[in-house]
C-alpha cells in the first residue's frame, strides 16, 4: 500500500546519515535520525586541545571553562582532509557552512632518521624518495593495474605488484636497487592511506575508482562545523535527532510499515524504544554491519551479507601531541615542514642484506602486547605539523596498519611517552639535549585514537581486499573474505531491499569515492533522493487511484 503519512527513520549520525536526513527534512518529509553515541558525526570527531587536557571522549581530561575558549586547538581525530578539490561537492558545501581549507605545502617534507640526533635524509635523496614513493605506488602501479598488458590476478596485492619487478617492469624505470629499497620502506607507510597493509589490498582494483582530481586540503577549524551545520538544518526543517539510541532490530511489519527497536543507552536501566516508519535508511559503518549489525527481519539476503564480509574495513589511528611551543622547528630558519616522516628504525641499515630483506617484507600484525610495543618503538609514521596548517604547536602522527593495530594493544600514555621520546631523539642534536632545561617538555595534552575498538565504528574506512592464496597458509576468518572484494560488492551493499522500504548508504557503498567524507556525503544524497522519488511515485499512485 502507498504511504499516506511517510516517516523515514535514519540509522546512524555520521555524515551519510546526516546528509540523508537533512535532504529529506528539506523536502518536508517527517524524518527521525537515531545515533548510538552521545554526539553526532561518527568517524568525524573534532577534539579541542588545550593546556592540560582536551574535550575528547577517549579518556582524557576535559577543559576548564577558563582555558577552553582562550587556548583551544581543534584537531580532527577522524576525517580531516578533502581529497581532490576539482568538482568535489564538499568544496561548494564548505562555502555554505562555512568551512576554511588549509593548503599545507606537500613539497615541504622532512624525512627523519629514527633517533639520529637531528639527522635527516640528504635533501636530493629525500626529494627522489618522496617523488618516487608517490609515483611508483600510485601513478605507475595504478596505470599498470588498469591499463597494463594483463589483468592482475585476484590474489595479487599492491605490495606484490611493487615487489614483483618482472611482472610490472615499468613501475621501477629509472630507479636503481639501492633506491628501490628506500622507496619501498617509505611506500609501506601508505598503509595509512589505504587503511590496510599494502599486502592486503587488491591490485586488480587499484586505481579503478574515478576520484576527484586536484590537491588534498585540510578542513579548518575542523569537520565538526559541517556536522553541527547539518544537524541545525535538520532541526530547522522539523526533523528530529535522538542520540544515545543503539539500534537492535529493524522489522518489516507490513507492506508499508517498518519497526525500529533501539536501546536507550543514556540510562543505567537501558530501556528499549520503538519507532514506526514507512521507510528506513541504514547509514551504519561497514565495520558495524560486519560485526554487530542490527537484527533484520526478514534477514538480509546471503548475497548482501557475503558482500559485506568480502569488503575490507581498514584502520587508521592518530596520536595527537599538543605542546606549549613548536620545539621541533628547523633551527636554521624556524620554518615549519608540513610533514615529518619518522622513518622505520631499520631504514638505511648498514647491513645491505638486512635492508634488502626488510624493505621487501610487510610487517606482521602484532599478536601480543610485546610485539605491539616493538612496532610502536620502531615503526615508521607520517607526522603532520599543525604549526604549518594553523600555527598551533601540535603534532599529529598518522599510523596505518600494523602500527594502527598496535596502538590499540598498549596503554595510550605509554604510546604518547614513546613517540615523544622518539621525536626528541630524532629531531634534537645531542649537544642541544645536554641540560635538563634543553630537553623539550612532554606534551601538555594528548590522545591516541582507537577506532578499531570503538563499538560504533569498528574501524576507519573501507578498502578492497585481495583474494587469499594457498601461500597465505590459512584462510582468513569470516564469511566470504577469502574470495577478495570488488567494486560490485560496494554497489551491492547500497541496493535497497523490502520493495525499497529499507535503504543503505555510507562511504563503503560508493565505489568511486569510498574511504572519504565526500563519498559518504554523496551516498547520503543518493539515498535521500531515492526516497523522495519513491514517495512521489506513491503519491502519484494515490492520486490516480479510482475514486480519488
Amino acid at each position: 500500500m502507498p504511504s499516506t503519512h511517510p516517516h523515514v527513520v535514519v540509522l546512524g549520525g555520521g555524515i551519510a546519515g546526516l546528509t540523508a536526513a537533512r535532504n529529506l527534512a528539506a523536502h518536508g518529509i517527517n524524518v527521525t535520525l537515531l545515533e548510538a553515541r552521545n554526539r553526532l558525526g561518527g568517524r568525524i570527531h573534532t577534539s579541542h586541545f588545550h593546556h592540560g587536557g582536551h574535550d575528547g571522549d577517549q579518556g582524557c581530561t576535559s577543559p576548564s571553562p577558563s582555558t577552553a575558549a582562550t587556548t583551544s586547538r581543534p584537531v580532527d581525530l577522524g576525517a580531516s582532509f578533502i581529497h581532490g578539490i576539482v568538482g568535489n561537492p564538499l568544496i561548494d558545501l564548505a562555502k555554505e557552512v562555512p568551512l576554511a581549507i588549509a593548503r599545507p605545502n606537500e613539497a615541504s617534507t622532512r624525512y627523519l632518521l629514527d633517533r639520529s640526533g637531528g639527522k635527516s635524509l640528504d635533501r636530493d635523496l629525500a626529494q627522489r624518495i618522496d617523488f618516487f614513493s608517490h609515483a611508483t605506488t600510485f601513478q605507475r602501479l595504478q596505470r599498470a593495474a588498469q591499463h597494463g598488458h594483463r589483468t592482475p590476478l585476484p590474489q595479487e596485492s599492491i605490495w606484490s605488484g611493487l615487489v614483483d619487478a618482472k611482472s610490472y617492469p615499468d613501475v621501477w624505470k629509472g630507479i636503481d636497487d639501492a633506491e628501490k629499497d628506500c622507496i619501498l620502506s617509505v611506500a609501506s607507510l601508505w598503509s595509512g592511506w589505504t587503511g590496510a597493509r599494502l599486502s592486503d589490498v587488491s591490485l586488480r582494483w587499484w586505481g579503478f575508482e574515478q576520484e576527484f582530481p586536484g590537491e588534498d586540503v585540510v578542513v579548518q577549524p575542523g569537520y565538526s562545523h559541517l556536522v553541527e551545520w547539518s544537524a541545525d538544518k535538520i532541526r530547522q526543517a522539523g526533523g528530529r535527532i535522538v542520540t544515545q539510541r543503539r539500534v537492535e532490530a529493524v522489522e518489516l511489519l507490513s507492506d508499508d510499515r517498518v519497526r525500529v527497536t533501539a536501546t536507550d543507552v543514556s540510562t543505567a536501566s537501558q530501556p528499549t524504544v520503538e519507532y514506526e516508519a514507512t521507510h528506513v535508511i541504514t547509514a551504519l559503518p561497514l565495520g558495524v554491519m560486519q560485526r554487530t549489525p542490527p537484527r533484520f527481519d526478514p534477514p538480509l539476503p546471503p548475497r548482501r551479507t557475503e558482500a559485506l564480509q568480502r569488503l575490507g574495513m581498514g584502520l587508521l589511528n592518530k596520536i595527537v601531541l599538543s605542546y606549549d611551543r613548536a620545539w621541533w622547528l628547523n633551527a636554521d630558519d624556524g620554518e615549519a615542514d608540513a610533514w615529518l616522516f619518522l622513518l622505520p628504525s631499520d631504514f638505511g641499515s648498514h647491513d645491505a642484506a638486512t635492508t634488502h630483506r626488510t624493505a621487501r617484507q610487510q610487517a606482521a600484525m602484532p599478536s601480543d602486547e610485546d610485539e605491539a610495543r616493538t612496532l610502536i618503538e620502531s615503526g615508521g609514521m607520517a607526522v603532520m605539523d599543525y604549526s604549518a596548517v594553523n600555527g598551533h604547536p601540535v603534532l599529529v602522527a598518522y599510523a596505518g596498519p600494523p602500527v594502527a593495530q598496535a596502538l590499540e594493544m598498549v596503554p595510550p600514555q605509554w604510546t604518547v611517552s614513546t613517540l615523544h621520546s622518539r621525536l626528541v631523539q630524532s629531531l634534537v642534536p645531542p649537544h642541544r639535549r645536554a641540560g635538563a632545561d634543553a630537553i623539550p617538555d612532554a606534551p601538555t595534552s594528548s590522545t591516541v585514537t582507537q577506532w578499531g575498538r570503538d563499538e560504533y565504528s569498528r574501524g576507519s574506512y573501507s578498502f578492497l581486499r585481495r583474494a587469499s592464496s594457498p601461500s597465505d597458509g590459512e584462510e582468513e576468518e569470516g564469511e566470504g573474505k577469502g574470495e577478495g572484494s570488488s567494486p560490485l560488492d560496494m554497489l551491492e551493499c547500497g541496493k535497497p531491499l523490502w520493495q525499497g522500504r529499507l535503504g543503505f548508504c555510507g562511504e563503503h557503498t560508493e565505489p568511486n569515492c569510498y574511504a572519504s567524507v565526500h563519498g559518504a556525503l554523496m551516498e547520503g544524497e543518493r539515498e535521500s533522493k531515492r526516497i523522495v522519488n519513491l514517495l512521489r511515485l506513491e503519491e502519484a499512485s494515490i492520486n490516480d487511484a479510482p475514486g480519488t
